[in-house]
């Protein structure tokens, strides 16, 4: 084999093992649940991933990625925040600190009153349908 060709095959190996040492980008998989009795406009976000449904109906279920991105350092970049609307009044949520490099799933119920219920877990895994 001559050299050029060795070169080439180091080249290669080298790509090789820098893309196999870099790891996936995080998300998260959010399941939103309306549990109000009028529509509402629910917006989410982490880091540079926003998402806005303009309006979901009462008791209606929502899915979606959200990618926040490398350049999101900070915990509460990273973390997943939620706004709704619900009786005139408008409520915030922010999800749980997970490390970084780190993808989750996580179930949502936003309740009226402004409440929360929420479950979520570390991907690789799987979350019961309510």
């Amino acid at each position: 084999m001559s050299a050029f060709w060795r070169l080439q095959a180091l080249a290669l190996i080298a790509v090789a093992a820098t893309a196999a040492c870099t790891p996936a980008e995080e998300y998260i998989d959010a399941r939103i649940h309306l549990a109000t009795s009028q529509p509402s406009q629910v917006t989410l976000g982490a880091g540079r991933d926003r998402h806005a449904y303009n309006e979901m109906a009462p008791g209606e279920l929502r899915e979606i990625r959200l990618v926040p991105g490398r350049s999101s350092t900070r915990a509460d970049e990273r973390r997943l925040h939620v706004e709704w609307w619900a009786q005139g009044q408008r409520h915030e949520w922010s999800g749980p600190d997970l490390p970084r490099d780190v993808s989750y799933r996580i179930d949502l119920r936003l309740q009226a009153d402004g409440r929360v219920e929420f479950e979520y877990c570390v991907v690789p895994c799987s979350l019961p349908v309510r």
